[in-house]
């Protein structure tokens, strides 16, 4: 979820989702199981490829590529997946060939890759809801970098995405310049090549920052956490506040003592001009 404290991880071969916790958000180590599964024999898929969650933790999606369908659940409760029920089902054999979905924030966008190509978008005419799912005819070739990406997984605001290709063992990074619209992307000559293989990517997802990366791969039964960095590291900043500022402890931050840190969340209203 987004804030890191919880977890579904889905087994393909005993057609089963379980739900972990983490005892520190993020922070795969102190990884548990909390004993709450669903099993989902019931639709008797062939091969599970693909499992989404919307955002709201209410609604799990998993996708059948033998059978190009979706099946959606409803959760009683946000990530309780033992609480889950079949709500919808939806063939998308007209199109076919999806390894992997990702959803938006909203649940108003849904965009899948497979052995076609490109990311193909389809749009929810009700939010999350399975039965008015279409396919909006926008897509993105991703042929130049890999002709079959198995996975797809977008950062929480929808300006960047990661590919994973299954031809080169390789993440391949884009960049939107309006969030999750296809029209805008644009493949950003960023790639990272896992140095752990063969034991093959199946899926993997960001941390809500965008500072980690978990990693599952389809043997080992094993989760990678790797660290993501951006710019050069060792750079001094310095912020002048205002002291209009209503700090939260009434504290103006001092100066620090060598080797202590203040971190900051800041949000531009301006798009950082």
């Amino acid at each position: 979820d987004d804030e890191g404290k919880r977890m579904l991880i889905l087994d393909d071969s005993s057609n089963t989702i379980y739900r972990y916790d983490l005892t520190t958000p993020f922070d795969i180590s102190t990884l548990v199981y909390t004993g709450k599964s669903f099993d989902f024999s019931n639709e008797s898929p062939s091969s599970t490829t693909s499992m989404i969650v919307g955002s709201n933790g209410l609604n799990v999606y998993i996708f059948d590529f033998t059978d190009s369908t979706l099946f959606q659940y409803i959760l009683e409760s946000p990530f309780d997946i033992n609480t889950a029920v079949l709500a919808a089902e939806l063939n998308l054999n007209p199109v076919g060939g999806y390894y992997d979905f990702d959803i938006n924030g909203d649940g108003t966008k849904l965009f899948g890759v497979g052995t076609r190509d490109s990311i193909d978008e389809y749009v929810f005419n009700t939010p999350y809801d399975l039965t008015t799912l279409t396919k909006t005819g926008k897509e993105f070739d991703t042929s130049a970098q890999d002709s079959s990406m198995i996975s797809i997984t977008f950062s929480r605001n929808g300006d960047k995405v990661l590919l994973a290709g299954t031809n080169n063992d390789t993440l391949y990074q884009y960049s939107l310049d309006q969030a999750y619209d296809l029209d805008t992307i644009k493949y950003d000559n960023i790639e990272f090549k896992f140095s752990q293989f063969p034991r093959f990517l199946f899926d993997f997802d960001f941390s809500n920052f965008g500072d980690r990366l978990y990693k599952l791969a389809n043997t080992g039964d094993e989760i990678e956490e790797y660290s993501i960095t951006t710019g050069s590291g060792g750079e001094l900043i310095t912020f002048n506040f205002s002291e209009s500022i209503d700090w939260k402890l009434g504290n103006t931050p001092s100066q620090n003592l060598p080797g202590e840190y203040n971190w900051y969340r800041l949000t531009s209203i301006d798009n950082g001009n």
